[in-house]
């Protein structure tokens, strides 16, 4: 996805996701990184994640899964193979 298709924010989050990814940052069983974690790290509030995520879920660039947090099952997100 290029730059200009989501903007700079949206390409920013998505290469901090891929990053939290890639160095085990996830969910238990087969999850992705949490919302919680994508938050934190972008230091966004919890809407504008869900925002982002949900717009990159939309372009295919980013897919929801499930795995499990410390409260349970919770949605999480994985780069696709596109994008990692």
């Amino acid at each position: 996805m290029s730059q200009t298709a989501l903007g700079h924010r949206h390409q920013r989050t998505l290469e901090t996701i891929t990053r939290l990814y890639e160095d085990g940052e996830t969910d238990a069983y087969g999850g992705g990184v949490a919302a919680a974690t994508i938050t934190e790290a972008m230091e966004f509030h919890e809407g504008t994640t869900r925002r982002y995520v949900s717009a990159l879920a939309d372009v295919g660039d980013l897919e929801q899964v499930r795995g499990m947090g410390p409260r349970g099952v919770r949605p999480s997100y994985v780069p696709t193979e596109a994008d990692r």
